[in-house]
């Protein structure tokens, strides 16, 4: 009698897909293969370490989780022998970002403003820009903006995934106070009444310097027998702001 034996070429698998994904995953992923050498598929056999298995599907689509998750797969010819690989997939945690800004900025205040970012994920490499086109790097700027403006802050952690975020600073426009009556005739006897016409009608607290006289709300009645400078000080007691 006469047997004979078959040897079949040798061949390796390699599995085709993505090996690292930035969160939020929304779609799955898509795992192929292919042999080196082209044979006759008998079967296949895919396992992820997440406990997922998959029979006789050449392309699988996986939904892993943060972190590694390994799929192996094992790939029969129609001998009998099989090949197998492994591939792996990292998904990194997601970056939230925290800011910390003061809502709104005074325009004469005299000061300007810290936004900060604190980040979930590190190391990160984190980068601001306004809608002007100004940039910073690092994840604490100091700005003084006249104008409200939006602050952009993007995040790239060490496997290129990017997170983003943005925080508006409100700069209130500047209000339309005037003083009236500012002349005191000494020979008329009559005080001066001196007083702060509010046409936005804000919601102000007034401080006159000196403030010698009757103050009533936005008046106060003052008889300066020689030329007097009144310092005006103006609070905005909604925004803070002084004017």
């Amino acid at each position: 009698e006469v047997f004979t034996v078959i040897t079949p070429e040798p061949f390796e698998v390699l599995i085709l897909g993505e090996d690292t994904i930035c969160p939020p995953v929304l779609d799955s992923i898509e795992l192929s293969y292919a042999t080196t050498p082209s044979i006759s598929v008998d079967s296949i056999v895919w396992e992820g370490s997440d406990g997922s298995i998959y029979i006789n599907q050449e392309t699988i689509f996986v939904l892993p989780g943060t972190g590694i998750t390994t799929y192996t797969l094992t790939v029969f010819d129609v001998f009998g022998c099989f090949a197998s690989t492994t591939h792996t997939i990292t998904l990194p945690e997601e970056n939230i970002f925290i800011i910390d800004a003061p809502q709104i900025n005074c325009l004469f205040d005299g000061d300007s403003i810290t936004i900060s970012a604190t980040s979930s994920v590190q190391p990160l490499d984190i980068t601001w820009i306004d809608e002007n086109g100004n940039t910073w790097n690092g994840p604490v700027i100091q700005v003084d903006p006249t104008e409200t403006t939006t602050y952009y802050v993007t995040g790239i952690d060490a496997y290129g995934c990017i997170s983003e975020d943005s925080v508006t600073i409100l700069v209130p426009d500047l209000p339309n106070f005037s003083v009236d009556n500012q002349i005191n005739c000494l020979t008329d006897l009559d005080p001066v009444i001196l007083t702060i016409d509010n046409p936005d009608n804000l919601n102000i607290q007034i401080t006159w310097t000196p403030n010698e006289g009757t103050i009533n709300g936005n008046e106060i009645t003052v008889d300066p027998q020689t030329t007097t400078t009144y310092d005006i000080t103006i609070i905005d007691l909604d925004t803070g702001c002084p004017y």
